[in-house]
C-alpha cells in the first residue's frame, strides 16, 4: 500500500510570493488545456483483474497516443510574439530562470476539446464555448507500450512542430503503476532500453521537453529493493541517451503531498539527477502550484540550483479534502501553461496529463485514458 506523507500541508505564504503576479493569475481563471488525438485505442488493463488501488494511491496519468498519422501541421502564426518583442524575448531566453523563454508550445489542431467543440457547437454552445478555451492550452504527447512505432510517432510529432517546442512523456518503466488502472510498461529492463533507444532515434538530436516516467520513483510499492536499485539505474541510462539525443529531461519526482522532500531528493539523486534538466511535479495530481513551489524549494534546498517543472492541468483550486487521486471532482484547471513562469527555478507550468481525460473507471469516469467530455467541462465551467 502507497503511504502518502502527511506533514506538508499548506505552504508559507513566501512561497506564493513570486507567483502572484499580473502575469500569472489570469491563467487561474482563463483558458484550459488540449487532449492529443488518441487513435486506435491504447491497451488497458482488465480492470477485474486488478488488484484495487488504495485510497491513498497517486492519481495516474493519462495515456492516450498522438499517432503520426493524426498530425497536422499548423499554419504559420500571425502574431509571432518573438517578431512582436525580440529584445524581451532573448532576454527572457538567456536567463537562467527561463531557459525555455524564447519557444512557444505546440498546440494540437484536432485535439479531443477541439472535436467535442465542435460536436456541441448546436446543442450546447456553452460547452462548446468551454472546450474551445481548452482546445487554446497545449498539452503533452504521451509515450509507451501502445505505440508500436515511438520512433516515428516522436518524429512526426517534433517534425510538426517545427519551430514550436514539443512535450513528451515517456511512460513505460517495467511494473508500471504497480498492477493498477494504468499497469503495463516494458517487459523488462533490456526492452526499456531500447524503447528509450527508439524515442532517442525519433528525437534525432532535436529540442524536446521529456517529462521521464510519471511516479516511477515515488510509487515502488510493488517492488523489492534489487528492483528498486534497477529501476533508479533504468531511469538514470533513460536521462543520459535522451538528454544525448536532444532531450530537456524532467524526473517526475510525484507531488507535494506524498514523500519528504529528503526521501525524494535522495531518490532523485540515485537516478541521475544532476545529468537530467530537472525534476517535474505534480503529473495528473491536483497539489496547488503554491503547495508544489513550496515542496519544490524543501528539495532544491537539499539538491542545489536543480530546475523542475510542474502540472497545472486540473490543479486552479488544489485537491479536495482527502487528496482524491482517481478523478476527483469538482476540481478546476490551474494556470495556463507557460515556459516563463517568474518563479525562481520553474522552467515551465505544463498541462502534462490531459485534463479531460480519465484516471480509472472511479468516480463515475470511464477506462483510464479515456476521454470524458463531462469532466472536462467540469474543469473549465469555473475556471
Amino acid at each position: 500500500m502507497t503511504v502518502r506523507s502527511t506533514f506538508k500541508g499548506r505552504r508559507p505564504l513566501k512561497a506564493l510570493a513570486p507567483l502572484i503576479s499580473a502575469a500569472l493569475l489570469p491563467g487561474c481563471f482563463a483558458d484550459a488545456a488540449t487532449a492529443p488525438v488518441s487513435g486506435a485505442a491504447p491497451r488497458l488493463p482488465d480492470n477485474d483483474k486488478v488488484a484495487e488501488p488504495p485510497e491513498d494511491h497517486p492519481a495516474h496519468p493519462s495515456f492516450s497516443p498522438i499517432h503520426p498519422a493524426d498530425l497536422i501541421p499548423l499554419a504559420a502564426d500571425e502574431e509571432e510574439e518573438d517578431a512582436q518583442d525580440p529584445p524581451d524575448v532573448a532576454e527572457s531566453s538567456d536567463s537562467e530562470d527561463a531557459p525555455l523563454g524564447r519557444y512557444s508550445l505546440y498546440v494540437e489542431p484536432d485535439s479531443h476539446p477541439a472535436q467535442q467543440a465542435s460536436t456541441w457547437r448546436t446543442s450546447d454552445p456553452a460547452g462548446a464555448a468551454a472546450m474551445d478555451r481548452m482546445a487554446e492550452q497545449p498539452t503533452a504527447t504521451w509515450l509507451g507500450d501502445w505505440d508500436n512505432d515511438v520512433a516515428r510517432t516522436v518524429d512526426n510529432a517534433v517534425t510538426t512542430g517545427a519551430e514550436q517546442l514539443r512535450v513528451f512523456v515517456v511512460y513505460n518503466i517495467p511494473n508500471r503503476d504497480c498492477g493498477f488502472y494504468s499497469s503495463g510498461g516494458a517487459s523488462d529492463a533490456d526492452a526499456y532500453a531500447t524503447f528509450i533507444d527508439e524515442v532517442a532515434r525519433g528525437l534525432d538530436g532535436r529540442l524536446a521537453v521529456v517529462i521521464l516516467e510519471p511516479d516511477g520513483l515515488a510509487l515502488t510499492t510493488c517492488l523489492n529493493a534489487d528492483q528498486t536499485v534497477e529501476r533508479q539505474e533504468m531511469i538514470a541510462a533513460a536521462v543520459d541517451t535522451l538528454t544525448a539525443a536532444g532531450a530537456r529531461v524532467y524526473i517526475d519526482a510525484g507531488d507535494s503531498a506524498w514523500i519528504s522532500a529528503t526521501e525524494m531528493a535522495a531518490k532523485l539523486i540515485a537516478a541521475g539527477i544532476y545529468n537530467a534538466a530537472g525534476f517535474a511535479l505534480n503529473v495528473a495530481h491536483t497539489e496547488s502550484t503554491p503547495d508544489t513551489i513550496g515542496y519544490a524549494d524543501e528539495v532544491r534546498a537539499i539538491l542545489g540550483d536543480v530546475h523542475y517543472v510542474a502540472d497545472t492541468g486540473r490543479n486552479g483550486i488544489g485537491p479536495d479534502d482527502d487528496h482524491t487521486w482517481c478523478n476527483p471532482l469538482g476540481r478546476v484547471a490551474g494556470e495556463n501553461p507557460t515556459l516563463s513562469t517568474g518563479v525562481p527555478g520553474l522552467d515551465a507550468m505544463l498541462w502534462i496529463k490531459p485534463p479531460g481525460e480519465s484516471d480509472g473507471d472511479c468516480n463515475g469516469g470511464p477506462t483510464a485514458g479515456a476521454w470524458w467530455p463531462e469532466y472536462a467541462r467540469g474543469l473549465m465551467e469555473t475556471a
